[in-house]
């Protein structure tokens, strides 16, 4: 019997404050963009990482891929590592970059080798030259509990004594994108993290405060590539690192 491919995503996602580390194998994605700045490393044959701009082919050293650059990964079936930095944990000192670039064989083998959760914070340091940022203005919203209204761009604004136009410019200028997308960032998050726990793919949507699962999926797709079933359905979640 030949090898077959599967479309859906599958391994173990581990979620800590600040990143999360994806340890899978390949499965189906459309061209996307999200905010998490990440790093790509095969864990085995070569993995291909299309932009709009041009293709990388990854080999035995990991690609960094800055916020908001649209791509594509393949092929299907090849096993990859991937770290996810949280937006509101932009590395200083890497912040403004706006190409993707391979990192050095030595710090990606040193990924490679990370199982400890307090590792990867030290990677991103001593590997990176950079340090993960964790006091801008919407810090607070790192470790969110509810995706009621008080997450609104309008309320947080409220919130915090100043207009809703001063914090989309302090969001702009800490983060690099706006207070909207920073708090539809945070729904992800919720509805993920509610998926964790056993909720159905309809009760995450709600708890994430997204207006329904419909809602859920196409935000999925345009950040991730991916609807939640395929995305979830063969994935083992860990959020203990939180």
């Amino acid at each position: 019997m030949g090898h077959r491919t599967h479309p859906y995503w599958s391994g173990l996602l581990r979620v800590g404050p600040g990143w999360a580390l994806l340890d899978s194998v390949i499965g189906d994605n459309c061209p996307h963009a999200h905010l998490a700045p990440q790093i790509i490393l095969p864990r085995g044959p070569a993995v291909s990482v299309e932009t709009d701009a041009r293709k990388y082919v990854l080999r035995d050293r990991a690609l960094y891929l800055p916020s908001s650059i649209r791509h594509k990964i393949g092929p299907i079936n090849i096993p990859v590592r991937s770290l996810y930095l949280d937006p509101f944990f932009t590395p200083k000192g890497r912040e403004k970059a706006k190409a993707p670039f391979f990192v050095s064989e030595a710090a990606s083998q040193k990924l490679a080798e990370i199982e400890e959760d307090s590792a990867l914070s030290k990677w991103c340091d001593h590997n990176l030259g950079v340090a993960l940022r964790d006091d801008g203005p919407l810090r607070f919203l790192v470790e969110p509990t509810t995706a009621d209204i008080r997450l609104t761009p309008a309320a947080l604004a409220r919130s915090m004594g100043v207009s809703p136009r001063v914090l989309r410019t302090k969001s702009l200028k800490a983060y690099g994108v706006t207070t909207r997308k920073l708090t539809q960032w945070v729904q992800l998050k919720l509805a993920a993290r509610a998926v964790a726990e056993g909720a159905s793919l309809a009760s995450a949507a709600h708890i994430g405060g997204f207006s329904d699962q419909a809602h859920f999926t196409r935000r999925l797709v345009q950040w991730f590539g991916v609807t939640p079933h395929a995305a979830l359905a063969n994935m083992e979640l860990d959020f203990h690192g939180e």
